[in-house]
């Protein structure tokens, strides 16, 4: 499982406490759609033992920083891939992309994956590693469909990709230590994407409970170990929904420790000092004893 950014954190753990605006509640769907097709491709890519990968590879050159969804780490080359899980019908119409049935134009992914591949070549000159690099588009999704599309550009639709990548496999040895250490340089340079979402918010404001993540309805307590949701009926145990308790209030309020007292009040008291003190101390990391006892997560 790939690891949600920052900003994708926190509009998860907002979105059933606070009623977010509309472009807030359009770009938490994009990285939803955007998380899902990534961790499908890296699982898709986790099959092939001839090579080895680096996902959500962010990083700086002369203050400009990229991102690579995907670099696959062969003994002879490095493929970065782009993956978009686009829905319906664009068209392709002088080196522009556009949704087909309004015509309105969208930015452009093959643009997007050869200026962040120009810069990962410039960062392999730059720890003095010499390998070919190529790139392409994943549109993952089965519902994508792209109209005239030429020959020479670099995409791979759903259809194609187990045959594209069988290719890429095939004849391959296996990964070499350079090749291994080639993958410990680059994520030496990998930076952590930290940047918050662009949601104003006080504590104040927040609804204070527990909730079902699928559908934001507050959780109930089901017997002494899960709660239970009453419109989807998924059963959660008290452990999860602690650690996501403490998960949800680690990214909205990066700052603050986390302490008893704190969950039990942003739970709106749902979660009891009893289930808090045991799940923390169990998973989490203890800082201090008595009244300045805080922790964090692993």
């Amino acid at each position: 499982m790939l690891e949600r950014s920052f900003a994708h954190q926190q509009l998860r753990a907002l979105k059933w406490r606070l009623p977010l605006d509309d472009d807030s509640k359009y770009y938490l769907e994009r990285l939803e759609r955007g998380f899902e097709g990534e961790n499908e491709f890296s699982e898709i890519l986790a099959s092939y033992n001839t090579c080895t990968s680096i996902h959500d590879f962010t990083f700086e050159i002369d203050g400009s920083t990229r991102q690579i969804d995907t670099v696959f780490l062969s003994n002879n080359e490095c493929i970065l891939f782009e993956v978009k899980n686009y829905i319906g019908d664009f068209i392709y119409k002088e080196d522009e992309f556009y949704v087909y049935h309004n015509m309105q134009k969208i930015p452009s992914p093959v643009r997007q994956v050869d200026e962040a591949s120009s810069k990962f070549r410039e960062l392999l000159q730059r720890i003095g590693v010499r390998k070919s690099v190529r790139h392409y588009v994943v549109f993952i999704n089965e519902e994508f469909h792209l109209y005239n599309a030429p020959d020479h550009l670099s995409i791979i639709t759903r259809a194609q990709l187990r045959r594209v990548l069988d290719n890429l496999a095939r004849n391959r040895d296996a990964v070499s230590d350079t090749t291994l250490q080639l993958k410990e340089k680059l994520l030496a340079h990998n930076i952590k994407d930290t940047r918050p979402a662009q949601v104003i918010y006080q504590y104040d404001h927040l609804k204070k409970n527990v909730f079902c993540y699928n559908d934001g309805t507050p959780l109930h307590l089901s017997g002494r170990n899960s709660f239970s949701c009453e419109t989807c009926d998924l059963k959660t145990s008290v452990k999860e929904i602690v650690l996501e308790t403490a998960r949800d209030f680690s990214v909205i309020f990066p700052t603050e420790k986390i302490t008893v007292p704190a969950l039990i009040d942003f739970s709106g008291g749902v979660l009891t000092k009893h289930n808090l003190q045991k799940v923390l101390t169990e998973e989490c990391v203890r800082h201090n004893k008595g009244r300045g006892t805080h922790y964090t997560l692993r």
